[in-house]
């Protein structure tokens, strides 16, 4: 009795697959970067945020700081 059993993918099965990946790794980097770049903007839109009610405090107080409570945290250590 024979036993000739090929196992393994056919090169056009590899190519489709191979193909089919490429189409949506095409399509997911465009998008990774756009969130990055949201995430940026919103940082800056948070740290502006920040600048501009210290600089209303600082206003109405007529004083740029009373004590070290007044200090403003501005983005975190990672971001320097």
């Amino acid at each position: 009795m024979k036993n000739n059993s090929n196992r393994g993918f056919t090169l056009m099965e590899l190519v489709t697959v191979i193909s089919i990946l490429g189409i949506l790794a095409a399509m997911a980097v465009p998008k990774f970067f756009n969130l990055s770049f949201k995430a940026q903007i919103e940082t800056e839109r948070q740290i502006s945020g920040t600048i501009t009610h210290s600089r209303s405090d600082s206003t109405i107080s007529w004083t740029y700081t009373r004590s070290t409570n007044d200090v403003y945290s501005i983005g975190t250590r990672s971001a320097i």
